[in-house]
């Protein structure tokens, strides 16, 4: 490592602290990424200000939404305490008015940030949905979720109506045909997502899908560990399933690379 970046490397770390330097996830510094550094600013103002103010938060038993872009955290009061907002559109809104484009930006609900870890059995596939984005989905149809090895199906609460929602790969695995795009933006991509029975976390996505809608900008502070093995940044996205009309917005786990290119479970 030459100097220039050593130096770079002990700015960081008394800048951030040494958690982001040594993590893995994240990005080093001397890229100069625009999307790094607003990543490195907001995540120092979590750890120093939002931080020690959540277990007071989650003794009050406080909800809402929190808001950190460019080194600001919204909203708060006149000397800084957390005053949680009720809709993330209205902090969205804000954000735009105060830093317009702000490439980076934390938004999470109070008790969400943080890390996590969860068991995928989607292998190395880097698109994959689990039970949180299925009660997602049921909430948003009224209707029960039922699968197969070989079929996914929606099926209302009366039992009258059922809407096949898969289709088959070419092996007969049957995968879900989301579309994805930011929080109130428009959806963007589209992907066959596999469904992973035993995945208690939302959603899996690629780094090239984040990257394609701009995930960075709703990104939750914290990371997502699938089966103690890929260290994944937390986000969250929009999901429309159009057979079904269902049109929700969850948290999801970016795949990093090269993790996201690895069987499961490691040898």
């Amino acid at each position: 490592m030459s100097t220039t970046r050593r130096l770079l490397l002990v700015l960081l770390c008394a800048f951030v602290g040494p958690g982001l330097a040594q993590d893995p996830v994240a990005i080093p510094a001397a890229q100069a990424d625009p999307v790094v550094q607003a990543r490195a600013k907001n995540l120092a103002v979590w750890r120093r200000q939002y931080r020690p103010q959540a277990a007071a938060l989650a003794k009050e038993k406080v909800t809402g939404w929190v808001m950190i872009v460019e080194g600001m955290l919204l909203p708060v009061d006149g000397k800084g305490k957390v005053m949680p907002g009720t809709r993330w559109p209205d902090l969205v809104a804000l954000a735009e008015r105060l830093h317009p484009g702000a490439v980076h930006r934390f938004l999470f609900q109070v008790g969400e940030d943080g890390d996590q870890a969860h068991f995928y059995t989607m292998g190395e596939f880097p698109h994959g949905i689990g039970s949180g984005l299925v009660t997602a989905v049921r909430k948003a149809t009224s209707s029960g979720w039922l699968s197969t090895p070989h079929q996914i199906w929606l099926k209302s609460k009366s039992n009258s109506e059922s809407t096949i929602i898969s289709e088959p790969d070419p092996k007969g695995i049957p995968y879900v045909p989301f579309s994805v795009g930011a929080p109130g933006g428009e959806t963007k991509v589209s992907h066959a997502f596999g469904f992973a029975s035993a995945f208690t976390g939302p959603a899996v996505v690629s780094e090239e899908t984040a990257r394609k809608l701009d995930l960075a900008r709703y990104e939750i502070p914290g990371t997502m560990t699938l089966n103690r093995h890929a260290k994944c940044r937390r986000a969250r996205a929009r999901f429309v399933l159009k057979k079904a009309k269902a049109d929700v917005v969850v948290g999801v786990a970016v795949w990093p690379k090269p993790a996201a290119t690895k069987k499961f479970p490691p040898k």
